[in-house]
């Protein structure tokens, strides 16, 4: 749609890309709680549920993680795990590697 062409953000393809933490931005509970997405009846993630997706891809280090990986390594569903990538890339927690 032409009328979205101009905001700085891009649809996620089938399969999210491997990312890599960047180690910038508040911490992550704070974001949570500065977008006051802790005051919604039903969120669509839990703050702890992004911290277990986020620290297992610092973990992986500079080759970065795959959601359908991490999703296997914390036994989640993909979904879930994609929902949380599509967060941290939001706010800048995460990047795509390449």
């Amino acid at each position: 749609m032409k009328l979205f062409q101009s905001y700085p953000s891009a649809l996620l393809p089938k399969g999210i890309a491997a990312c890599v933490a960047t180690g910038r931005g508040p911490e992550l509970e704070e974001m949570f709680s500065l977008r006051q997405y802790d005051r919604l009846k039903q969120p669509f993630e839990k703050p702890d549920t992004l911290r277990r997706v986020l620290d297992c891809i610092t973990e992986a280090g500079t080759r970065g993680a795959v959601a359908t990986d991490v999703a296997k390594t914390l036994s989640f569903n993909p979904m879930t795990v994609e929902r949380c990538y599509a967060w941290l890339l939001k706010y800048g927690y995460i990047a795509r590697v390449g």
